[in-house]
């Protein structure tokens, strides 16, 4: 998938320089590390870690490029990222290559003081888990924060292997330990079930007995729910579709008077103004597709449903019609000029996101009808926990949660283990929810996660989140409507590139990123046509996660063998 559309915030495969450029290699490498979990068994079993400190700056590291001893290749990864060399694929282990973004097409280094950050980091410990592997802990000259980097030896070179960040040394220590027994745990639990045609029974079992329609579980949902969420990945034409049937379905507008979706709240008035509009008008609905993410979402089964909403609308009187509110935070592209513009809009998403729902609930609250919130994934897990201190990941579906608690249900769609970059890194559960829907014929079916043995997996459909808990504990309800291996990105909106939007992106693209999208993109006379080219090589085409998927039946698979291709 091409990144300029996945993440809402606009954070695309070209970072901006400084803080930013900074955040996308600790989000990028904290997706990475969370992949680890699945290589349990390539490590050597030790009966703690071997600790040696080193207690030197980056600074103060010997010179030049050495990948020879952990340490030693921390300072030169963060030699590299100061000089704008962001090749990860060359200082990474090989069996990630496949999941990390080329490199750019040009250095881009740092501003000085994101710069200053990596050369003054100073490498407190060294924690040797195995032969193989090794962890550095080194702490942050502005935060004070601890970073921890996994490396394992490969080709007679230590090689960065995932990153992960902590308050304090002591938590830093114990997500090594708990890496290194998580693992361990892991690979044991496998070992014993993983040859065991029974371990797939209860799966199986439980789809034949319990599983529903899924438009007829969300419709149940909302019946009965005071605010239903579908956590989604986005631009996926077959769960549009499904909650297109679903909220043209005549008892959806009996249930549920609001939609909520992640739109930026500043398009509310163009909502409106299609909504209210006498006659359809898509054109009013593309305008607001144009300003919800960076470069636009012009994804046809995303207009499909708003259209779908617009027609139910126009069969009922006013009174009884939908509503969709925006509830994501403002990025308002007309007043925004330059860059110091977006610091007004750099804010908590999760938090404006559950405020923004639940003050629209609280204007509502004789309503006897309830809500839709329909939101990427990464915003909506309720319950579940960061490693490092045990924390809640406190979520737009955990603030939501906090007040409304069984009032609010939330569904996730079937994903791949995916970060927000969309990012493939394997499947969920190794494949094992794969083989139990294709045990049954891969029909989409929907099933409540409390009494299922889904709901007790540990959740690992995130690639950003290093966190625990099980898939119970993040969502209510799981909804799966076909295999991954056939999805396919949405065709693009028609004229939705005219040469004035073409412009326009671009112009956002330049102020967020310091360059414009053409060089980004590797076009040199960019206009509407050369940039539609570019964008059908993805849009409307299967998805590029297929190739990164790896095998259906990885959770069978002995310890001693990979787990993907």
């Amino acid at each position: 998938m091409n990144g300029l559309w996945y993440s809402r915030h606009g954070q695309t495969l070209g970072a901006p320089m400084g803080q930013s450029h900074l955040m996308r290699t600790l989000i990028f490498i904290a997706a990475v590390f969370f992949s680890l979990t699945a290589q349990a068994q390539q490590m050597t079993s030790m009966d703690g870690p071997r600790v040696y400190a080193v207690d030197r700056r980056v600074s103060d590291m010997p010179p030049g490029d050495d990948f020879s001893k952990p340490e030693r290749a921390y300072a030169s990864i963060h030699r590299r990222l100061v000089s704008g060399d962001d090749d990860w694929r060359a200082m990474s282990i090989a069996r990630l290559g496949p999941t990390l973004p080329k490199a750019s097409s040009k250095p881009i280094p740092l501003r000085e003081r994101a710069a200053r950050g990596y050369i003054d980091a100073r490498i407190a410990e060294v924690r040797i888990v195995s032969e193989t592997i090794a962890y550095v802990i080194a702490q942050w000259p502005t935060s004070g924060s601890y970073d921890v980097r996994c490396f394992e030896l490969e080709d007679g070179r230590w090689l960065n292997a995932g990153d992960s960040q902590s308050n304090t040394i002591e938590s830093a220590r114990k997500v090594v330990d708990d890496a290194s027994d998580t693992r361990r745990a892991s690979a044991a639990a496998r070992k014993s079930a993983q040859h065991s045609a029974d371990y797939l029974t209860p799966f199986v079992q439980f789809l034949h007995d319990s599983a529903k329609e899924p438009k007829e579980l969300i419709l149940d949902a909302i019946r009965d729910k005071r605010l239903v969420a579908v956590a989604q990945i986005p631009h996926r034409p077959t769960y549009w579709k499904l909650l297109t049937d679903a909220v043209s379905d005549p008892r959806f507008v009996a249930r549920a008077s609001v939609i909520f979706m992640q739109l930026p709240q500043n398009n509310q008035t163009m909502v409106d103004r299609f909504l209210s509009a006498p006659a359809l008008d898509p054109s009013l609905a593309i305008n607001v597709l144009r300003d919800a993410e960076e470069a636009g979402a012009p994804d046809q089964s995303m207009l499909d449903f708003l259209v779908a909403i617009y027609n139910v609308n126009e069969k009922l009187p006013p009174e009884q019609r939908v509503r969709i509110i925006c509830v994501d935070a403002p990025q308002p592209w007309k007043v925004i000029r330059q860059p110091s513009d977006l610091r007004a809009y750099d804010i908590n998403h999760d938090e404006f996101i559950a405020h923004a729902v639940l003050r629209d609930l609280l204007a509502r609250i004789n309503d006897a009808r309830h809500s839709l919130l329909v939101l990427d994934f990464d915003n909506a897990p309720r319950n579940l926990r960061w490693r490092t201190d045990d924390s809640p990941v406190k979520t737009a579906g955990w603030h939501l949660s906090e007040v409304l608690g069984q009032q609010f249900f939330i569904f996730l769609q079937h994903a791949p283990q995916i970060s927000t970059r969309g990012t493939v890194s394997g499947r969920a559960c190794r494949g094992l929810f794969d083989t139990a829907f294709a045990s049954n014929q891969n029909n989409p079916v929907a099933f409540a996660l409390a009494h299922s043995p889904f709901g007790t997996e540990p959740f690992d459909a995130s690639a950003d989140l290093d966190c625990s808990g099980s898939y119970r504990d993040g969502f209510d309800g799981y909804l799966f409507a076909e295999r991954l291996e056939n999805e396919y990105m949405p065709p693009s909106i028609t004229d939705f590139y005219t040469e004035e939007f073409v412009k326009e992106i671009d112009r956002r693209h330049q102020i967020i990123h310091g360059k414009g999208i053409g060089e980004e993109i590797g076009v040199e006379d960019l206009d509407a046509t050369s940039f539609l080219q570019w964008l059908n090589q993805t849009w409307g085409q299967p998805r590029a996660w297929k190739a990164h998927l790896g095998p259906i039946d990885a959770w069978r698979i002995s310890p001693s063998q990979p787990a993907e291709p």
